[in-house]
């Protein structure tokens, strides 16, 4: 039987939906031990392959991420209000990333970066270790 505790955790590792049961990661155990796995460059996809992708909705306060660049992976796994619902994996290394992340992690600014390079893009959440 579920406890207020259980639900409380699930709500932490679930704020922008699915459920537990329809995303790959079940529990708040299995998004900590993913959130803390290697993020590698995936060697089955050329340069051209490797994408970051968000979708904002209308109506809803997320977006779709999606991103197999290691640098963008490693950005959407720190945050503490993404939820992952699915990812994957090549030889013990998370290689790209789906889920949900809430549109107040993301800004649009009226002027250029002076650099392009994904490392200067991002700034980390705490949620990796």
């Amino acid at each position: 039987m579920a406890t207020a505790e259980d639900e409380t955790a699930d709500e932490k590792s679930y704020p922008l939906g699915p459920t537990p049961e329809k995303s790959v990661v079940q529990t708040e155990e299995a998004c900590t031990r993913l959130r803390n796995m290697d993020v590698r460059t995936d060697p089955n996809r050329t340069a051209e392959e490797k994408e970051t992708a968000i979708t904002l909705f209308n109506q809803e306060p997320y977006a779709i991420f999606h991103s197999s660049q290691p640098t963008m992976v490693k950005w959407f796994l720190s945050i503490e209000g993404s939820t992952i619902t699915d990812y994957e994996e090549v030889d013990g290394a998370i290689v790209a990333v789906t889920g949900r992340l809430s549109q107040g992690y993301l800004k649009l600014q009226n002027y250029g970066r002076s650099t392009n390079q994904h490392s200067r893009v991002v700034t980390y959440g705490d949620e990796r270790n």
